[in-house]
């Protein structure tokens, strides 16, 4: 468990609690174990009882605790406090736009026990007359609600794949099944999934129900499995090319209206879409130009213990060489991110001192220093020029006020991005896939504005990210744009998050040759060296 995970777990209990009308000292007491465990630099379920008695705001109870998280995967006071609150409100703390007062107070005062009740008494406006809401936070809450429930029974397409990669070599082991794959929006690389579905051709004389039987996966009908508490659809084919052309977008895709099954067909699986299949019909060759895991030399935009990752920069910077990478960026937070334990200059500026002494111990391996900047409310960056001119590159991005219109939006974006100090800016629309839309901004401009400034549009791989939208990246290439497949590590794990941005990128067909980092060492010095 990462100390994020682990956090996240005290602020479930802390919520569940106040629902609960607990004693409000033991709330703080777990909301302040959630802030300080979240900004330690180790991984808790790690230390020793000892270690952890040392920590400034753990006590005895919150080791405890720690202490059955790590034994048992989980906190008996939780479980208990979720039993005394009704599910659809252990479901509305999960509802970006309302907090957990406001969660107790519609509870207790509309009767309202779920997101869907409450979407129903937002548009019936029984919210405007209650205490702290009005007319507009209610406008807010239903768009919330409408956008949380419409992706509800959806996974992140990097959960899906890590689920079909331990259940496939089941199967593939078993000497009954032929062949099995990915079909529907997996093998489509769709960035939600809202079905994991499986191909398989079966051996002669070989049924899926034995398969099954023999695998001791639980089935209802012998089409759906349950697999790690998620429901997988098995379709059974006679043949691999039947197989394949199940690999197509849905009957009522636009695609259907120019383009027959053959033609589909004749491309991978990711790019069968309208807008990709456009470009290929003009570009045959440009399927082998598109970028591959392969092709990536080094990770752009990483966090350590500086800010709020969960490794030290020696850490991240020994992970990134095992993964065979020519080089690192590390680019912590800010310090209007207070939050996220930002970096006030002085702090900046130790870090650069720490970077250049591994770096001195290299030769092969190159660390690049970087930060995040925050971008401002008036589009400006967080730090002084003077600051900002010890950086070998700066990544600009959004990260408060996010409730901004397109004009406001695009114009904060392009402030940023004219600023001769911005490299790359990051995750364009500040979205979090299955959890929050990101602000409306005049795409066209802002690439416009990258293009013309030489920065660098980032594609922010994190799976909840996977930010700029690849729809994105045909008006990108066509502009001549570069893009950087980032991973926006705060772990050493996610820097396999790069394969996922990778995969998003593939949909378009975007070429290897417009990634930042796929230029080796030396090209990617002079491609990011400011005049």
């Amino acid at each position: 468990m990462t100390n994020k995970e682990v956090a996240n777990q005290f602020k479930l209990l802390s919520d569940l609690m106040e629902l609960s009308g607990e004693n409000p000292f033991k709330i703080r007491s777990y909301q302040s174990a959630y802030r300080v465990i979240r900004a330690q630099p180790q991984p808790v379920i790690e230390l020793k009882e000892d270690e952890l008695s040392a920590i400034k705001g753990i006590g005895k109870s919150v080791i405890s605790k720690i202490e059955e998280l790590k034994l048992q995967g989980y906190i008996n006071n939780v479980l208990k406090y979720q039993d005394k609150v009704p599910e659809g409100i252990v479901e509305l703390l999960s509802v970006k736009g309302i907090g957990v007062k406001k969660i107790k107070q519609v509870w207790e005062e509309l009767d309202v026990a779920s997101p869907g009740e409450l979407l129903y008494a937002c548009k019936e406006n029984r919210l405007v007359d209650l205490s702290g809401f009005g007319a507009k936070t209610q406008e807010k809450l239903i768009d919330q609600l409408e956008y949380y429930m419409a992706h509800a029974d959806k996974i992140l397409f990097a959960k899906a794949d890590q689920i079909v990669k331990r259940l496939l070599p089941l199967f593939q082991a078993h000497s009954g099944c032929h062949e099995i794959m990915c079909v529907g929006e997996m093998a489509r690389q769709n960035q939600i999934i809202s079905s994991i579905e499986l191909g398989i051709v079966l051996q002669q004389e070989c049924s899926l129900a034995e398969i099954l039987k023999n695998l001791k996966l639980d089935s209802q009908n012998h089409e759906e499995i349950v697999f790690e508490d998620y429901t997988i659809t098995l379709k059974v084919f006679d043949s691999l090319s039947a197989l394949d052309k199940s690999i197509v977008p849905p009957p009522d895709d636009d695609i259907w209206a120019e383009h027959d099954i053959d033609t589909i067909l004749a491309i991978p699986a990711p790019m069968r879409e309208l807008q990709t299949l456009h470009y290929l019909n003009n570009n045959p060759d440009a399927i082998e130009k598109t970028i591959q895991n392969t092709d990536i030399k080094g990770a752009v935009h990483n966090h350590t213990t500086y800010s709020d990752g969960s490794h030290s920069l020696e850490d991240m910077v020994g992970q990134a060489q095992a993964n065979g990478y020519e080089y690192l960026v590390i680019s912590d937070h800010s310090q209007a991110a207070f939050y996220a334990n930002g970096l006030k200059p002085d702090r900046l500026l130790e870090q650069g001192e720490a970077i250049d002494a591994i770096n001195a111990t290299n030769d092969t391996f190159k660390i690049f220093k970087s930060v995040e900047s925050d971008i401002l409310n008036d589009g400006s960056l967080d730090y002084s020029n003077e600051i900002l001119d010890t950086l070998d590159l700066v990544i600009a991005s959004i990260h408060s006020n996010l409730n901004m219109d397109e004009s406001k939006a695009t114009a904060r974006l392009i402030k940023a991005v004219e600023n001769p100090y911005t490299t790359i800016l990051g995750h364009p629309t500040g979205r979090l896939l299955l959890s929050r839309k990101g602000y409306p901004i005049d795409y066209r401009k802002v690439i416009d504005a990258c293009i013309a400034n030489d920065v660098i549009i980032e594609l922010n791989a994190n799976p909840q990210r996977l930010d700029i939208d690849w729809k994105w990246l045909h008006y990108i290439r066509e502009k001549g744009g570069f893009i950087s497949i980032n991973p926006d590590a705060h772990h050493k794990a996610h820097y396999t998050y790069m394969e996922y941005g990778v995969k998003v990128a593939q949909k378009a067909a975007f070429p290897s040759s417009l990634v930042l980092n796929t230029l080796p060492l030396t090209l990617f010095e002079e491609k990011i060296r400011r005049s």
